[in-house]
C-alpha cells in the first residue's frame, strides 16, 4: 500500500492487499466446495449455486452462465433466481402470529414457520408452488414469470402451504442439477451456506427432491471465511486453497435423501416442470 494511505487507515506499511472474489465464488470456498462434482446454494432473498469445473463448459442452450472461479485455473457455473424472498413474502404477508410470538420469545418467525410445515407431509398433498415472484433466471429464463398455487383444495391447511414454498426452492435446485446434467456436469455432494441453511427442515426437503447428499458447515459467515482462505493463500500462511479447507472448514450437519419421499417427489417436479412449460404463454400476457 502506499505510505500516504496507510497513515490515513492506520495501518501498518507492510500490509499486503489481496484479491478476493466474487460473494457467491467467496462463499462456495467457505463451505468448502473446491472440486468438480461438488455443488453449493446459497439461499438469501435469492437462491445462488455455484459448482466448479475443472474446464470452460459452454451451455449448448445459452442459459447457464459460465465464470472464471477464485481458484486458477478452474471455472464455475453460477446463477440464481427466487429463493427466500418467496418465503419472506409469505412471513410479512400471511404470519403475524408468528411474528408477534417471534417479538414476544426471541424465536425465529422462520423457525415457527419450519416447524409448521413439517406437520405436512412430503409433496404438501398436491399442493404445488412456481416461487417465481419476480421472474426467473437459468436455466428457465423468463423475466414475466410469476408465482402460482396449483393443486389446493378444502383439504389443505397453512401447514400445506408454508411446506409446498420450501418444496418449490428444492424443485428449482433439481431444475438446475437437470441442466448441469444436460452438460456432462453430474453433481455428487451438495454444500448449503445462507439463511436457508439454519433450517433442517428445509435442508432434508432439498436433499430429498435432488436426491443429493447435503452438508452444512459450521461457519456462519462462509463468503467473509471464503474470502480470508484467498488472503491466507495469497500471504503464505496456507500452501494451498485444499489445504486450507481441509484446515478451516468442519461439517456441522449431513443430510441423507430419505428414500421413502422419492417417489412423490419424482411426480411433483415433473408438474413443476409441466406447470411452468405450460404456464409461459399465460405469463407473457400479464403485467
Amino acid at each position: 500500500m502506499l505510505p500516504d494511505i496507510c497513515k490515513e487507515l492506520g495501518l501498518g506499511a507492510d500490509v499486503t492487499v489481496c484479491t478476493g472474489a466474487l460473494d457467491q465464488a467467496a462463499g462456495a470456498i467457505g463451505v468448502g466446495n473446491v472440486h468438480a462434482g461438488m455443488f453449493s446454494e446459497n439461499i438469501g432473498s435469492a437462491l445462488a449455486i455455484c459448482v466448479p469445473v475443472e474446464k470452460p463448459t459452454f451451455d449448448p442452450n445459452r442459459k447457464m452462465p459460465l465464470h472464471y472461479f477464485a481458484i486458477p485455473d478452474m471455472y464455475m457455473m453460477h446463477t440464481f433466481t427466487t429463493g427466500g424472498m418467496a418465503l419472506r413474502w409469505y412471513r410479512d404477508r400471511f404470519c403475524q402470529e408468528e411474528l408477534s410470538v417471534a417479538a414476544l420469545s426471541g424465536m425465529d418467525a422462520y423457525d415457527l414457520i419450519g416447524k409448521e410445515a413439517a406437520e405436512a407431509p412430503a409433496g404438501a398433498e398436491g399442493l404445488l408452488m412456481l416461487p417465481h415472484l419476480s421472474g426467473s433466471l437459468a436455466p428457465d429464463v423468463n423475466a414475466r414469470a410469476k408465482g402460482v398455487w396449483f393443486g389446493f383444495t378444502m383439504k389443505h391447511t397453512r401447514a400445506h402451504f408454508a411446506r409446498a414454498i420450501l418444496e418449490s426452492v428444492g424443485y428449482i435446485l433439481k431444475r438446475n442439477m437437470d441442466a448441469l446434467s444436460d452438460m456432462g456436469i453430474e453433481v455428487k455432494e451438495v454444500r448449503s451456506l445462507g439463511g436457508g441453511s439454519k433450517s433442517a427442515v428445509w435442508s432434508q426437503i432439498k436433499s430429498d427432491i435432488t436426491g443429493k447428499r447435503l452438508l452444512t458447515t459450521r461457519s456462519r459467515e462462509a463468503a467473509c471465511l471464503g474470502a480470508a482462505i484467498l488472503a491466507g493463500k495469497a500471504v503464505g500462511i496456507f500452501d494451498s486453497i485444499d489445504g486450507a479447507v481441509d484446515h478451516m472448514i468442519s461439517v456441522k450437519t449431513s443430510f441423507e435423501p430419505n428414500p421413502e419421499n422419492e417417489g412423490v417427489y419424482e411426480d411433483d417436479y415433473a408438474m413443476y416442470r409441466k406447470l411452468f412449460e405450460d404456464l409461459s404463454g399465460c405469463f407473457d400476457r400479464t403485467i
